[in-house]
């Protein structure tokens, strides 16, 4: 692949026992940081994945501009006759070349401790951490991850899913990661394919592809903001954060943010100033659009600076209200816990 491109592309199909496409997708993608797979179960994800990785003989599959994929599965398949670190040394052994020492790469994975141990008896996150740093370290081009943290609990998870954005940046290694939590894949990926029926029906940069999904959603939408670190407050466990000039609070966290996600279902509108009150973040903003989520529920569109924030609310609400597009509007929600994955 020539140093100076900015994207690649693929084709990729497979039949299926009666010969028709099981997958039939293709997707121009960047050529570096982490792109998302999403879709529900069943769409194909982890069999595109497994394409891209050479795995499914019978596959169609246009030329990539990567010799070596590594890929992860959900199961980690670790070698159990193996100590954690045979089962690294192993895989570097086949490596055209060093990418990073084991120690390094175990102590920023979380399980240095563990190196000596045998894999047998190790827990599934335990497993997970070590086939992470296996495929790293065996040196691929590209790096597919289906499900490859999803036995680990939610602060694991985020540690880890922060390394990898980490190392995906220090070593030049772009990577495929498939979740079925949108939420997750919009803090952490830079780009989005969104596959349906063995087919990418969508694919495009996060915060467009995540606007596009949440306004349609018939649960579980949420707003992906953009935003600055300002200001820790320590003493109330609280950091304050621009958002298009204004304040908003999140709980504090380990490290500064820059995507922020709220929950559609936790907004509450005012169509004047709300008085002061417990609910710390107000966003002043214009409605630009209302959509039907259901018979009873309604999605509002609101516009704030350049940004989109969604609220979902009553049918009911939406009369008493008397909204209009256009109209001023105040959105209120509680300090924000960005920790929690919505879906």
């Amino acid at each position: 692949m020539s140093e100076t491109a900015h994207s690649w592309a693929f084709k990729s199909k497979l039949p299926d026992s009666d010969g028709n496409a099981r997958i039939d997708a293709e997707a121009e993608l960047p050529v570096s940081g982490i792109i998302g797979l999403y879709g529900e179960s069943g769409a194909g994800k982890t069999t595109l994945l497994r394409i891209l990785a050479g795995l499914e003989s019978n596959a169609n599959l246009t030329d990539i501009p990567f010799k070596r994929a590594g890929m992860v599965f959900q199961q980690a398949g670790l070698f159990p006759h193996l100590s954690v670190k045979q089962n690294l040394q192993l895989a570097a052994s086949y490596a055209p070349h060093e990418v990073m020492d084991i120690g390094e790469l175990s102590q920023k994975l979380g399980f240095s401790h563990l190196i000596e141990r045998d894999c047998n008896g190790l827990s599934g996150g335990e497993q997970q951490r070590i086939a992470i740093a296996r495929a790293i370290i065996n040196a691929p081009d590209l790096l597919l991850l289906d499900e490859a943290v999803s036995a680990l609990d939610q602060t694991s998870r985020i540690n880890i899913l922060n390394v990898l954005v980490e190392l995906s940046q220090t070593l030049s290694l772009p990577m495929i990661m498939v979740s079925h939590q949108l939420a997750e894949l919009s803090q952490y990926c830079d780009y989005l394919m969104h596959m349906q029926a063995g087919k990418i029906v969508a694919h495009g940069h996060i915060q467009q592809m995540v606007q596009q999904l949440n306004i349609s959603r018939s649960s579980g939408a949420f707003s992906h903001l953009q935003c600055q670190f300002k200001l820790q407050h320590s003493q109330y466990g609280m950091d304050e954060y621009d958002v298009e000039g204004q304040a908003l609070f999140t709980a504090s966290q380990n490290k500064p943010l820059n995507i922020i996600n709220v929950a559609a279902s936790r907004v509450s509108i005012s169509t004047s100033q709300p008085a002061q009150g417990s609910m710390l973040n107000c966003l002043t903003a214009t409605l630009s659009a209302i959509e039907n989520v259901d018979q009873y529920k309604r999605r509002l569109v609101l516009q704030i600076g350049q940004q989109q924030l969604l609220a979902d609310i009553s049918v009911y609400s939406l009369e008493i209200l008397q909204l209009q597009i256009g109209m001023p509007l105040w959105a209120q929600f509680k300090l924000h816990n960005p920790s929690q994955f919505i879906d």
